[in-house]
């Protein structure tokens, strides 16, 4: 009777500590961390036009909430066009990206097979939007 109820307490604590090991974030940061590489961007005529090479842009989204956008030199350094903080929310799939002098981005994604997505990226100017493909490199 007393092996029973030690090994009643046994799983119920077993129980406890394994759920407390899986709760899940709130915001599911892994939908879309990680390296982010352009293949193509949609040109004014309204076809996407593919891009090779060191003119790709990398969308770099690092956990915890450190964003990059830059492209590659021959030598392999980054050569950064904006960095902030971002944050996603899994519901809209968008990335909302506070840079700190001001030119905050929303980029919505739209995740297709085989780690390809394409990004809406919609910026406080109508300059600063542009819409392109990406594949992701690391998670």
């Amino acid at each position: 009777m007393i092996r029973n109820i030690l090994l009643l307490i046994a799983c119920v604590c077993a129980c406890a500590c394994a759920k407390d090991g899986e709760d899940e974030p709130e915001i599911a940061l892994f939908d879309v961390s990680g390296v982010w590489q352009e293949t193509a961007y949609l040109c004014s005529d309204g076809y996407f036009v593919p891009v090779y090479g060191l003119g790709a842009m990398n969308y770099e989204f690092a956990i915890p909430n450190i964003y990059s956008q830059y492209t590659l030199d021959e030598s392999g350094n980054k050569d950064v066009y904006k960095q902030g903080e971002w944050e996603y929310n899994p519901e809209t799939k968008c990335v909302h990206v506070t840079e700190p002098r001001g030119w905050n981005l929303d980029i919505y994604f739209t995740f297709g097979e085989k780690n390809n997505a394409t990004l809406d990226i919609r910026g406080r100017t109508t300059t600063s939007n542009s819409t392109v493909k990406v594949k992701r490199l690391t998670k």
